[in-house]
């Protein structure tokens, strides 16, 4: 499991097209993407699962605890992404509600463009 910041922190300021805001890609991706919403309520749980293709969990809204195993646990919070590779087993609970969005593909790289927090 790989954490990744996407806060305002790390992002660049856009002036293309008379345009100011900030920005931070996300990824890039090859072939089919699936991209949803998810809705996570204190307490909840995404249950242990395998990921079917390489999946970026993108935290917009609230915090809780990601795991690969039993010992590991890493708390995810608002700006943070976690990043499971395919078949890598994983879990979520949600300690406040969390609204994530959830993008899943073959061969993600998110390392291009999102910075590094911790690996497990």
């Amino acid at each position: 499991m790989e954490i990744y910041r996407f806060d305002q922190g790390v992002c660049r300021t856009v002036h293309k097209y008379d345009s100011n805001f900030l920005m931070t890609k996300l990824l890039v991706t090859e072939g089919i993407t699936h991209i949803g919403c998810m809705y996570i309520e204190p307490g909840e749980v995404v249950g242990y699962h395998q990921a079917t293709v390489d999946q970026l969990f993108i935290v917009v809204h609230g915090e809780g605890v990601v795991r690969t195993t039993e010992e590991d646990r890493t708390v995810i919070q608002k700006g943070q992404a976690a990043f499971w590779k395919q078949e890598e087993w994983h879990e979520t609970k949600a300690t406040t509600s969390m609204v994530v969005i959830v993008t899943e593909a073959e061969n993600m790289k998110p390392e291009h463009f999102l910075q590094l927090v911790s690996e497990s």
